[in-house]
């Protein structure tokens, strides 16, 4: 599989969970005194690479069930989700 599946859904159309790799979880850590509307989204794509980064580091090519919160002290979003690798289903 070459696409990085990062996604909400449990499961992901076309492809079946061959192996769970367990709980993953990662956040934004450039540390910022204060955020705003506009950073959030920089945030929340740093979060994503390292959520990313988590799975390639237990050998996984996908991530579902991801969701977010934000840790009320700063703003910081923190995403959870399985690392999981997929397979193509057959036809």
């Amino acid at each position: 599989m070459e696409k990085r599946i990062l996604s909400t859904l449990p499961a992901y159309p076309g492809y079946r969970v061959k192996e769970d790799l367990g709980i993953i979880w990662a956040f934004d850590d450039d540390f910022r005194v204060l955020r705003n509307l506009w950073q959030m989204n920089e945030s929340m794509t740093r979060a994503y690479d390292n959520l990313w980064k988590k799975a390639e580091q237990k050998g996984a090519n996908a991530v579902l069930g991801i969701n977010l919160c934000l840790a009320p002290e700063k703003s910081i979003p923190i995403l959870q989700g399985t690392a999981v690798i997929l397979e193509k289903e057959d036809d």
